[in-house]
């Protein structure tokens, strides 16, 4: 499967492989960059997204994430994840890294 990004830096200056692409949250649109991660086991979204996820909680009893740090706090919650081009994803609009 080919995956057609961009390679973009993230806020540390390290190079990674970029989509963009938007999250839909009671009807509305945030447009995001997303990093290609082919080994993830889900998709992880920044503590940002917090506030606006807050009331959309479906976190199971039991369950933790654990990243190469360590366990990390978090909740789980139902979002929409749409891919766009480039062109399409920054007229008009800041694309946000998603950490």
């Amino acid at each position: 499967m080919r995956i057609n990004g961009l390679w973009l830096p993230d806020e540390t200056g390290a190079y990674g492989p970029m989509l963009p692409g938007l999250i839909s949250v009671a009807d509305r649109d945030y447009p995001v960059q997303f990093l290609v991660d082919t080994g993830a086991a889900q998709t992880v979204l920044g503590a940002s997204f917090a506030p606006l996820l807050q009331s959309y909680q479906q976190t199971p009893a039991g369950l933790s994430l654990v990243s190469a740090g360590g366990a990390v706090s978090h909740f789980y919650a139902a979002v929409a994840l749409n891919f766009t081009d480039w062109p399409a994803a920054a007229s008009g609009s800041t694309l946000l890294a998603p950490y």
